[in-house]
């Protein structure tokens, strides 16, 4: 499965910065690839699944540097067409956001209206040709969840279901 994965930007993947004090929000979509278990059972195509969120993940700052480099060396190329693909999901999860004006009080970014209006919007148009597009995060409302979905792949009734699921996982993993 081709899935466009969307990382914020605040965090270091090798864990040697201190990203905390950074100043502002970008966030960098790239692809991701899954690939299912040979032999199609769950268990194992979880364990897929997870060694390939845990093995590589960068939040797209390698994808990031290749997709901006104007001449290409053999071995660029080659990492250039791994990351050439069209995805046809499409998958924000926006959670651990957190500014502190003082040690005292904690917000949460992602409550800046301006910010999450934005959010909405570029979700809202969904730009790029997803099948299935999701969105989740956090509000002083609580979990805000949007989708979109092409109507001739999906049924609405389906993806309501899939939604809910989510939304009682997200909630559940919030909560640890």
């Amino acid at each position: 499965m081709d899935l466009a994965y969307l990382g914020h930007g605040r965090k270091d993947p090798r864990g040697q910065c201190d990203v905390s004090r950074t100043v502002g929000f970008f966030a960098c979509q790239f692809p991701l690839i899954f690939q299912g278990a040979p032999n199609n059972d769950l268990i194992s195509t979880l364990r897929s699944v997870q060694n390939t969120l845990g093995a590589g993940v960068d939040n797209g700052f390698l994808y990031t540097v290749v997709k901006n480099l104007r001449s290409f060396t053999e071995d660029q190329a080659d990492l250039q067409r791994q990351f050439d693909v069209q995805p046809q999901f499409g998958f924000t999860y926006l959670d651990d956001f957190s500014v502190h004006d003082s040690y005292a009080s904690e917000l949460l970014l992602i409550e800046r209206p301006a910010l999450l209006n934005d959010l909405r919007a570029a979700k809202s148009q969904n730009k790029y040709p997803y099948l299935f597009d999701f969105g989740a995060w956090n509000t002083t409302e609580g979990l805000e969840i949007v989708t979109n979905f092409n109507t001739k792949q999906f049924r609405a009734d389906s993806i309501r279901i899939f939604t809910s699921h989510w939304k009682e996982c997200l909630l559940e993993l919030s909560l640890l």
